[in-house]
Formats: C-alpha cells, structure tokens, sequence
C-alpha cells in the first residue's frame, strides 16, 4: 500500500469515526452486520469503493470547473480575440505559425449504469481501481462494486 492509499484510508476512517455519534437505523446496522459476518472482507471492498467513488466525484467536480471556466471566458469574449490573433477558424488546416491547443479527447462511450464499465471520468480512478483488485481470482472491475 502506498502513502497516499494508507492516507485515503485513514481519512475515510476518520470521517466514520466522528459521524458515530449520530443516530443509526437499528434495522440497518443489524443487517448489516450480518453482511459483514456473511462475507467478512466486504468493509476491505466498501472502503474501496467509497475511495474509489470519492476520487471520481473530485475529478468531476474539477472537469465541471474547468468547462464553467470556459464557458466564462466564452461569455466574456475571452478567447475570441485570441483565436482572430491565431488566424481564425481555417488556421487549424492552413497554420498560422503559432501552436494550436490541442482539442479535448471525446469521451468514449461507456453503458450507462454499469458497474463493470465505469465512466473514464479520471484514467487514475479506473488505475487504482484495477490495481486494488484483491485476490487474482477476483476480477478488476469487481473492486468498483455498484451501491443499491
């Protein structure tokens, strides 16, 4: 494990540790603790997938940001000047000597709601999630376990 894992998985514990003054569905904790009994290294894979789920709202919040940051600049006419400064529209087949930024990659196509084939939302979510796999005959995509 590594620094920042240990430090993931110390913060999410003490997050749970200061909401346990709360009150809780007795209903729900007796099942689940008969879960945990059931199938011992569930908290191991919940853990995971809360990290993992966690990892992957911050990378969307920030791709969020970052598209309100342009549509800003948009709006106020940022970037227009810029792009008549760079030869306009047909600069991109003709050149204009000055590098172009490169176009955003599309996102590839994923079933919508399907834990198997999460949305790329961060390329180092998807890694860590195959690389925190449990026991080989565990398959990767198993570790990002769906939350009914």
């Amino acid at each position: 494990m590594s620094p920042e894992e240990s430090q993931l998985l110390k913060g999410l514990f003490d997050r749970t540790k200061t909401a346990s003054g709360t009150p809780r569905d007795r209903e729900a904790e007796t099942l689940i603790a008969d879960a945990v009994r059931d199938q011992p290294a569930a908290p191991y894979y919940l853990a995971q997938a809360v990290i993992v789920q966690e990892k992957g709202l911050e990378a969307a919040a920030a791709h969020i940001k970052q598209l309100e940051d342009r549509i800003h600049a948009l709006e106020s006419g940022g970037s227009a000047p810029q792009a008549a400064a760079q030869g306009g529209f047909l600069s991109s087949i003709f050149g204009t000597g000055q590098p172009q930024p490169p176009a955003p990659a599309p996102a590839p196509a994923a079933a919508p709601g399907s834990w198997r084939n999460p949305p790329p939302s961060d390329v180092r979510v998807a890694a860590f999630c195959r690389a925190r796999s449990a026991p080989p005959q565990v398959s990767p995509a198993a570790c990002c376990l769906p939350i009914r």
